[in-house]
């Protein structure tokens, strides 16, 4: 073995506690190149997927034992790799700090298949990549920039709305995933089992349809439906335990397939007893301000790489939550 590992993102942010240390990370490889005869040394830029950022591991012969594997083709990009060496200051351009490893272990190969007409390899290359072409890679999309920075800042917010909430003595319930109500009409619901006739909804079902012939197939025994809102739950728990939310997945069936509508998505629903509705607004207010501020503080090389690649107003929009007051009509 090669030791305990530390995060590549822990070691970027405090490079200098680490520099003269021998240390173990763990990773992906982003890229690869050699130099030198047989390729006596190795440049491995190695991602763990703790932060935006990646670490140059130097692999050289003679020096690294393990090192004919860091140069095999199992060890291309997107191979799992572990190594154990020093954090140095680093001569070249790119990178502050780089690690010369005394030990590599390839954890888990990459294998070129040629099946005679053509050759396979990662697809997953050191580059740019559309959402177009990231959908189509769904079990490598956490391996892109985009989608690992999405995952860290989704990971920080949930954290962060959950403290929130308990602070101010909120109790997280689960509601139902599955059930008969459509929630007062809140969206179109999708059927959890096949319904013959288009006019069995959750809204004008009666005790007489419910109960005959026709749905003694399904599951329930009657349709059931993918929730659109935990509301109707809530609203029942609040008026016997107080202050509650859910926050989970939820499902609309709305037929319209642009960037603002989603099939699923994670809402959040808070339910506030004597309350009014300046209450409603002051928690609303509260927790956009203290999640945008969250994500300046906590995620800031994720809002950068978002800046430059995707939205470069989001800095200033973030801010201008935390700043400004909200409009109150």
């Amino acid at each position: 073995g090669v030791g305990e590992r530390y995060l590549i993102g822990d070691i970027l942010r405090n490079a200098e506690k680490f520099a003269g240390t021998e240390i173990t990370v763990k990773g992906w490889v982003r890229s690869r190149r050699t130099q030198g005869k047989g390729g006596s040394l190795c440049f491995v830029v190695l991602s763990d997927g703790s932060s935006t950022g990646n670490l140059q591991v130097i692999s050289e012969y003679n020096i690294t034992a393990g090192h004919d594997d860091i140069i095999s083709s199992a060890a291309g990009t997107g191979a799992a790799i572990a190594f154990r060496g020093t954090l140095v200051p680093s001569p070249a351009a790119g990178q502050a700090y780089e690690l010369k490893a005394r030990l590599a272990s390839v954890v888990g190969g990459v294998h070129i298949q040629d099946n005679g007409t053509e050759t396979r390899v990662y697809p997953l290359a050191k580059k740019h990549h559309s959402l177009e072409v990231l959908r189509t890679l769904a079990h490598l999309r956490g391996r892109s920039n985009l989608g690992g920075a999405v995952a860290r800042v989704r990971n920080v917010l949930a954290k962060a709305i959950h403290d929130f909430l308990t602070e101010r003595q909120f109790r997280y319930v689960q509601t139902p995933i599955i059930t008969k109500s459509d929630c007062e009409g809140a969206g179109e619901a999708f059927s959890v089992n096949h319904v013959s006739s288009s006019s069995l909804t959750p809204s004008n079902l009666t005790e007489t349809a419910r109960k005959s012939p026709e749905n003694s197939k399904y599951f329930f025994g009657q349709p059931a439906y993918l929730t659109v809102s935990g509301q109707l739950n809530l609203e029942a728990l609040c008026c016997s335990i107080g202050n509650v939310y859910c926050f989970g997945p939820t499902f609309r069936a709305e037929k319209s397939h642009t960037g603002r509508h989603l099939a699923e998505f994670w809402m959040l629903e808070p339910e506030l007893a004597f309350a009014d509705m300046n209450d409603a607004i002051s928690l609303a207010e509260d927790l956009i301000r203290q999640m945008a501020n969250t994500v300046r503080e906590r995620c800031g090389d994720e809002i950068n790489f978002l800046a430059k690649f995707i939205d470069k107003t989001l800095p200033d929009r973030l801010l201008e939550m935390v700043q400004t007051p909200f409009a109150r009509i």
